[in-house]
């Protein structure tokens, strides 16, 4: 067999190759949709920022964050704290909901980048020498902050925004949190653990004391201070 023949099966071979190729493909359809992205928008005093969600990584922090997103628990919260390297953002008028929420860690949510977002840990010295996180309370870096990996649970990060997110101060307040995205099968596998969430805040709800009655629950409507 010459060389021209030898190059010509070759070529014919490629060429069938690459048909059966594109009709497996053909036959398959279509490859299937990447899942749509998870986000959430958080509009502050100063602005909007959105932060890019990821139940890929961390399923039961997103799970629980959605979860409390979705009540309107951050609805007129305020910064609780910030600093250079981040900011705080807490219910102040909830007691801590007696549950808390396995830590997800992540390579890809590492803090070697500004506008993580992350769950602080329970104030109890215990809780924190076993990095058991909050259950409600978040932070979002403005800078890298390396040595805090694998210490606080990341979830998401910022990105839109992030100019926004870096001016944040102490005494800023929340307007809203949305979700933007479809969160059913984020939410879906905790349905039991859901249930758990939901009681445990709503014993924590706030309360109004008068003088000689029991705790008066605070009306749903009833806006926060300064908002």
């Amino acid at each position: 067999m010459t060389i021209r023949h030898l190059l010509a099966l070759l070529f014919t071979a490629s060429l069938l190759f690459t048909t059966g190729c594109d009709d497996t493909n053909s036959s398959r359809g279509t490859a299937p949709e990447t899942p749509t992205e998870l986000k959430a928008v958080i509009s502050t005093q100063r602005g909007e920022f959105t932060v890019l969600l990821r139940p890929d990584l961390t399923p039961v922090a997103v799970a629980n964050f959605v979860n409390l997103v979705q009540s309107g628990f951050y609805h007129g919260s305020e910064v609780a704290n910030a600093n250079p390297a981040s900011f705080s953002v807490a219910n102040t008028k909830y007691r801590t909901p007696n549950y808390t929420i396995v830590p997800n860690f992540a390579m890809e949510l590492l803090f070697d980048r500004p506008g993580l977002i992350a769950w602080t840990l329970m104030d109890d010295p215990k809780m924190v020498e076993n990095v058991i996180p909050h259950p409600t309370r978040f932070f979002v870096t403005k800078t890298e902050q390396s040595q805090w990996n694998l210490k606080y649970p990341s979830f998401g990060e910022v990105v839109d925004g992030i100019d926004v997110a870096t001016a944040t101060q102490k005494g800023d307040w929340i307007k809203s949190i949305r979700i933007v995205g479809d969160s059913t099968a984020v939410l879906a596998p905790y349905g039991d653990k859901i249930e758990i969430w939901n009681a445990a805040l709503e014993d924590a709800k706030p309360s109004v004391k008068t003088k000689g009655q029991e705790s008066i629950p605070i009306p749903e409507g009833t806006k926060p201070v300064g908002f």
